[in-house]
């Protein structure tokens, strides 16, 4: 019996031996525990990620008063991210990178002088935390505090004691009196132009839309991209052919970080709910069925995806999955990708020759497939 468990052992050991099972003897699985459909090959999630009327995000947890973007179908949806855009404009976003390469060229030039590091928290966490600063118009005591809380979400297991205060309780006792205030006095920060949305005379973003626009997005985005930098630091560190192809033309970066994401995805998958009986491999999965695409598995899927066990930068076709597809695309890749390209490209540029030491054990998260460190030399 195959069984669905990010948390086991067999699943930790080895994520892709479970994915290629399931992708060859079960591509729709029943996982008897949960009474979740799994699906795992590439074709399959892509098409249930493209078909919102039938794999809908309005699952049981949805709440009409608690508007997160994760939650809604078009139109709502629609609705809900085109006025999110409006403030999340590309030239906000570039406007991160000058700054954000002065503090990683500063970070690790210091740890090229200490000689060996590890980069998620003496680099990546704190360059990041400081973008998200900047970009919200923090404090540093507070961006701090965006990074406790997220650290408290990734960690958090469902049926588990959390711990106290709880990030659901810690997010708003933050965010909410910011908002209020950027109503009252606004500054030229994303929650002051969140919250101006709608003075052409559209219906503005209340409290709630832009509270869970900044918990669905940022905080999200916060963790995720230290870690997916450190997967991409491990395998560059063991693929050095390719990171010479990388510090000699620095404008495959954006190309190599798609396929790091590609090759080990830094999240497992998504939910839907069926909103109709729909027969896939020959398996009746029937209305009101919870349903998981598992983008980690599709990304890996020999079946779409030529060698796709093998990590190559030049990789360019297929797409990966890992930022979704179709109206639920990630809003926040965007802001990923400039973080992820500035990163590398200082770091590479000042230490190419770095080497992975150790990489730390498995993070202990339902979501997240990351490493608690990677410790680095780069003298």
């Amino acid at each position: 019996m195959i069984e669905y468990n990010t948390l086991s052992e067999d699943f930790r050991r080895d994520r892709f031996a479970f994915f290629r099972e399931l992708r060859d003897t079960a591509p729709v699985h029943l996982d008897e525990q949960s009474g979740v459909f799994i699906l795992s090959r590439y074709d399959d999630v892509q098409m249930a990620a493209r078909d919102w009327q039938t794999f809908s995000s309005v699952g049981p947890a949805a709440n009409p008063a608690v508007p997160r973007l994760n939650d809604l179908d078009p139109p709502d949806h629609t609705a809900l991210r085109d006025k999110v855009s409006l403030a999340l404009t590309t030239e906000r976003m570039l406007g991160i990178e000058d700054a954000l390469r002065d503090d990683v060229r500063a970070v690790v030039q210091d740890l090229v002088a200490r000689g060996e590091s590890d980069l998620t928290a003496d680099c990546f966490r704190p360059c990041l935390q400081r973008v998200i600063g900047r970009l919200l118009g923090l404090t540093d005591d507070q961006a701090h505090e965006c990074l406790e809380i997220s650290d408290l979400f990734v960690r958090g297991i469902p049926g588990e004691p959390a711990a106290t205060p709880t990030a659901q309780e810690r997010f708003p006792a933050l965010f909410v009196p910011l908002i209020m205030a950027r109503r009252q006095s606004p500054g030229d920060d994303l929650i002051s132009a969140l919250a101006s949305v709608g003075s052409d005379g559209s219906a503005a973003l209340t409290d709630a839309e832009i509270l869970f626009f900044l918990l669905g997005v940022f905080l999200p985005a916060l963790g995720n991209n230290a870690y997916a930098l450190a997967t991409a630091v491990e395998l560059l560190g063991a693929h050095p052919d390719q990171r010479a192809e990388l510090v000699a033309n620095p404008s495959l970066i954006p190309q190599a970080f798609e396929e790091v994401l590609r090759f080990d995805s830094t999240t497992h998958d998504s939910p839907r709910v069926l909103t109709r009986d729909v027969t896939l491999h020959g398996v009746t999965m029937p209305a009101g069925a919870q349903v998981l695409m598992v983008w980690a598995s599709a990304n890996r899927d020999e079946r779409t995806i030529d060698n796709a066990d093998q990590f190559d930068i030049r990789r360019e076709r297929p797409q990966g999955l890992s930022f979704g597809f179709g109206a639920h695309e990630c809003i926040g890749a965007a802001l990923m990708r400039i973080e992820a390209r500035v990163v590398l490209e200082e770091l590479l540029a000042i230490a190419p020759d770095f080497a992975v030491i150790e990489v730390g054990p498995r993070i202990r998260s339902t979501w997240i497939w990351a490493h608690e460190s990677i410790t680095v030399s780069l003298a």
